[in-house]
């Protein structure tokens, strides 16, 4: 980029004046090769963040690390990457990037190459989405840090860490605070592995949405909205998104009210959920310790129940399952949940709830229709040995008038699924 600017200028004095900011500017932020490998480009703070950044990421070649030192970068728009097989790695502790000052653009950092990697910066006050990943294979977010210094308000971005229809996607090791929305949210993707986070403060802590294939485990969720979310949602380009396994995580005290933007489907959820699983498939909760989440500890609800929340949202996608089936929920650990839902389940005089909630909804015009066919269970929901765990079927069809703790019709297993493996595998 630098030899075309050069080259055109002599051509153009008014280029010219043009070019040579942005060369200086590049030339004080950024050195090629400073470590002394091929590929290789290290960007220091500088009086232009914006211009060494962006440079940096419209020269990048596939296959380049770019590498960034400690200190403070400040950006006023947003950052696009397009090039495949790009690392973005901080060097040390303390490398941040502030987008406080952003002005321009919906994302932070956003990205369509494959093969992409960032790890171990912290990205901060992001007036949208943070680190977008979009239409890829292969995305990698390793030791990221997103948060907002405002602390939990609406006014911050929706999703932090935000893959979507991507094959292939690792989160582990990351911190999010703050998002308005989901901290770390996966929609419409495959194969996802989502470990040995922290996430709190947030709407929703983990959000897996629209995806197929995902493995959740070993992290911790606290004082969010909701700890974690398993969405199916209407009139999107994905419409069968199944197969997640939630395991080996803390889930506790997610007890913040919900911030989200009035009118988002996520500011329908009921502050004190633990884990919520909405019209999802083959969902597998297993190996959690779910504990002091002031409403459900598990919440599996349909569409037409988050209408009710919601006052009518509408679900008007004729290939949209409205129902969520096939989930089994065993050897998990329950203490303090359900002591004070608050709302929306104070409107049907619930004062307090059970460990694992169901709304009681069932597909009954598509198995009449012969739609769907139960003959050997693969729709119900199973409840294996769990400790602590008590149950109640909300009998939300009928009003809520005939709520049920009975747990024997839901005494059954499914198979287990399988643990998802990426490709190429992820790192240890």
């Amino acid at each position: 980029m630098q030899h075309d600017l050069l080259a055109h200028s002599r051509r153009s004095p008014a280029l010219l004046a043009f070019a040579l900011p942005v060369l200086l500017a590049s030339a004080a932020g950024c050195g090629d090769d400073d470590d002394g490998s091929s590929g290789t480009v290290t960007l220091r703070p500088s009086a232009d963040d914006q211009t060494a950044f962006q440079t940096a990421f419209v020269e990048a070649q596939t296959g380049d690390t770019i590498l960034i030192e400690p200190g403070t970068y400040r950006f006023t728009t947003e950052l696009t990457l397009t090039t495949h097989g790009v690392t973005l790695r901080g060097t040390g502790p303390d490398v941040v990037l502030d987008f406080a000052m952003q002005d321009s653009g919906g994302n932070a950092i956003k990205v369509t190459g494959d093969d992409f990697t960032i790890e171990n910066l912290t990205v901060k006050n992001t007036p949208g989405d943070g680190v977008v990943v979009d239409g890829t294979t292969n995305a990698t977010f390793r030791g990221l840090t997103v948060s907002w210094d405002a602390g939990s308000v609406e006014e911050n971005g929706a999703y932090a860490i935000y893959p979507i229809n991507v094959t292939n996607v690792l989160v582990e090791n990351c911190e999010v605070v703050g998002a308005s929305d989901a901290g770390i949210y996966v929609g419409q993707s495959r194969n996802i592995i989502v470990r040995n986070n922290v996430v709190h403060g947030n709407v929703a802590g983990i959000e897996i949405e629209n995806s197929t294939g995902a493995d959740v485990y070993d992290n911790e969720t606290y004082d969010n909205t909701a700890g974690i979310l398993v969405f199916n949602l209407p009139n999107l380009p994905v419409k069968d998104g199944r197969r997640a396994r939630i395991y080996g995580n803390q889930v506790r005290e997610n007890n913040r009210d919900n911030f989200a933007i009035p009118g988002n489907i996520v500011a329908a959820v009921p502050r004190g959920t633990g884990i919520l699983i909405l019209a999802a498939d083959e969902t597998e909760i297993f190996d959690n310790d779910i504990e002091g989440n002031l409403g459900a500890g598990i919440l599996q609800v349909g569409w037409e129940t988050l209408e009710m929340f919601v006052s009518g949202g509408g679900a008007d996608d004729p290939q949209y399952d409205l129902y969520p089936e096939t989930t089994y929920i065993y050897d998990n650990r329950f203490d303090g949940n359900g002591t004070s839902p608050g709302s929306p389940f104070d409107l049907f005089g619930l004062t307090s709830l059970e460990a694992i909630v169901w709304d009681g909804l069932v597909d009954t015009a598509g198995l009449m229709a012969g739609t769907k066919d139960n003959a050997m269970g693969q729709l119900d929901l199973c409840i294996g040995p769990n400790m602590g765990a008590t149950f109640m079927n909300l009998d939300a069809a009928n009003g809520f008038m005939n709520i049920s703790r009975d747990t024997a019709p839901h005494d059954c297993t499914h198979d287990n699924l399988s643990p998802i493996v990426l490709n190429p595998p992820a790192a240890p």
